[in-house]
């Protein structure tokens, strides 16, 4: 039966695997809400910008003008700063992602390992299984040449 001397290594691996799997799947969903966040945000800013158009066209008072303002200046400002976020979780998310191959990479090269140890048993057990065929073989070969001599003297 074959045993793999490095099976305890290959499971760490794979458990290893899965830890930076989870991880990186995290990663995924705190990027993707963080850019909905943003387009939220955007969303928002083209929304007021819409309102004050709209404010133009009729008579508009000086107080509603500045609120808007305000209220524009800090959407751009909270939108820049969502954009940080966005590019810092979308740059640990490349982070994880190169963690992660790496991890499926060490995975694979003991895998590879396994499955060339593994060929080379079986061959050997089929090396093995010839070599005692050729023997039975050889006896029954002897036994019969054996029986034969007998019967000629």
């Amino acid at each position: 039966m074959f045993k793999f001397v490095l099976q305890p290594l290959l499971d760490f691996r794979r458990r290893i695997e899965e830890k930076v799997l989870i991880e990186y799947a995290g990663r995924v969903r705190r990027f993707e809400r963080e850019k909905e966040r943003l387009e939220r945000l955007r969303n928002e800013k083209s929304l007021l910008a819409r309102r004050f158009s709209e404010m133009q066209e009729g008579v508009m008072k000086a107080g509603d003008i500045a609120a808007l303002f305000d209220y524009l200046g800090r959407v751009n400002i909270e939108e820049r700063s969502q954009e940080d976020v966005v590019r810092k979780a979308a740059e640990e998310l490349e982070e994880k992602r190169r963690d992660l191959l790496e991890a499926v990479k060490k995975r694979k090269a003991i895998e590879v390992l396994k499955d060339r140890q593994r060929e080379a048993y079986k061959q050997e057990l089929a090396r093995k299984e010839i070599r005692r065929l050729d023997e039975f073989g050889i006896d029954q070969y002897k036994r019969n040449e054996g029986k034969e001599d007998h019967h000629r003297l």
